[in-house]
């Protein structure tokens, strides 16, 4: 059992009685703890106006120690200043605050009881000796017993998490998609894993971010989309990749829509260099795009011969309502093409800079992302299914091009037709 039976003492009674109910009602599985105090500002003033030297302990030093002792002989748990549990015990005493103003409001004159307590103690310092001389004869315990009220509060440092998912579905979003105060669409890839997290983690919730984001009709195939997950008030704290495994697994039982992998807990610092990605990566696409009319081998052939290439693209006429208005530079590294079933439609395998916008450099969208495909060919070109591929590697992408045409249903027609 994570707690044994505790004896009643008589030192903190109170304070330690409050603090191991609201352990054992939370029940959580840690291996370390970190004790956070806070006390009245009538002790803070107090330490100071005493002028200890650096041998001396103050108020606070003395209860964190009585109170760590007690946690760690009753519970088990290790006390770590980088421990996962965080406890913090708030002491507040009005009565002896509410003393300490009108003092000092008899010295200096001035009303001083909405100052923080920060700003309250650079005050203070600010007194001329005589001041301090007077604060300190006027501040002394007194017999009379003033309790102070004690609030505890438990906190768990976010579980971080990283991986990656596949996205085999053409009607998932990412993330909920929000109208007002309403869930226009229910399920998403954020809410299977929010799932299986809160139940195996028991934390309160989840915070799902990713290396970008790609339209709710476009699949995420390849090497699948970079993640990052936080988990907020983690009760299971003790977790293993053994156990991460086998969240992911439930995630991926859960739904044939989506393929979680390479999922594990990271650091802080990896944390913060995995959300970053979405800046610092190229991507790879296979596009079915349908023309107007006839496309020929040869306009084909001059089409890949762009690459590389910039374009300027504005801000997308489909996501105005929701982006900046702004002309943006985008690079395209790499064009393939090939026809599909007839001269009307034609692939592109396609890798560029992260943030293009695919559909729009393949129809121009009113002249909006200039040069485009479209232009360039001299008829109206429409992108008819988009998949995105890879993150890194054009041949990783094209080893992957063979699922994602089979599932486009048209394989036949490659078997005729050189890339």
């Amino acid at each position: 059992m994570l707690f044994k039976t505790w004896e009643r003492w008589t030192f903190c009674e109170s304070t330690f009685g409050q603090l191991m109910s609201s352990l054992q009602a939370e029940n959580y599985k840690v291996c370390t703890f970190k004790l956070l105090t806070e006390l009245p500002v009538c002790f803070s003033i107090r330490d100071r106006l005493a002028q200890r030297d650096a041998t001396h302990s103050t108020w606070k030093e003395l209860l964190k120690v009585a109170l760590i002792h007690l946690v760690e002989i009753q519970t088990g748990i290790r006390h770590d200043l980088n421990g996962k549990l965080s406890i913090l015990c708030a002491f507040a005493n009005k009565m002896e605050d509410e003393r300490l103003f009108a003092i000092l409001k008899s010295i200096t004159g001035q009303e001083l009881s909405n100052l923080s307590k920060t700003k309250l103690q650079a005050f203070i310092e600010r007194l001329d000796s005589d001041q301090r001389n007077e604060l300190a004869n006027q501040l002394t315990l007194t017999v009379e017993v003033r309790p102070c009220n004690v609030q505890t509060k438990l906190m768990t440092e976010p579980t971080l998490l990283a991986g990656r998912y596949i996205k085999f579905s053409r009607h998932l979003y990412q993330t909920p998609w929000l109208v007002g105060n309403g869930v226009v669409f229910v399920g998403c890839i954020q809410d299977y894993l929010a799932k299986v997290l809160k139940e195996r983690l028991r934390c309160d919730g989840v915070v799902f971010s990713a290396g970008g984001r790609e339209d709710v009709d476009v699949r995420m195939l390849g090497n699948g989309r970079p993640f990052v997950v936080q988990c907020i008030g983690c009760r299971e704290c003790n977790i293993n990749q053994l156990d991460i495994e086998q969240m992911q697994s439930a995630i991926n039982s859960s739904t044939n829509d989506i393929n979680i992998v390479d999922l594990r807990e990271v650091t802080k610092e990896e944390f913060v260099n995995l959300k970053s990605c979405e800046t610092e990566k190229t991507k790879t696409y296979v596009a079915l795009c349908r023309a107007a009319g006839p496309v020929e081998t040869e306009q084909l052939s001059k089409l890949i011969s762009l690459a590389p290439m910039n374009i300027e693209q504005k801000t997308p006429v489909r996501v105005l309502h929701r982006r900046t208005l702004a002309t943006r530079s985008r690079r395209i590294e790499r064009i393939h093409a090939w026809h599909g079933q007839d001269l009307c439609d034609f692939f592109i395998l396609i890798t560029t800079e992260a943030g293009t916008y695919i559909k729009e450099f393949v129809h121009g969208d009113f002249g909006r992302t200039l040069p485009n495909i479209s232009d360039f060919l001299g008829i109206a070109v429409d992108l008819v299914e988009l998949d995105v591929q890879s993150f890194f590697n054009i041949f990783f992408a094209f080893v992957c091009l063979l699922k994602a045409v089979v599932d486009m249903e048209i394989l036949r027609s490659l078997c005729t037709v050189k890339v």
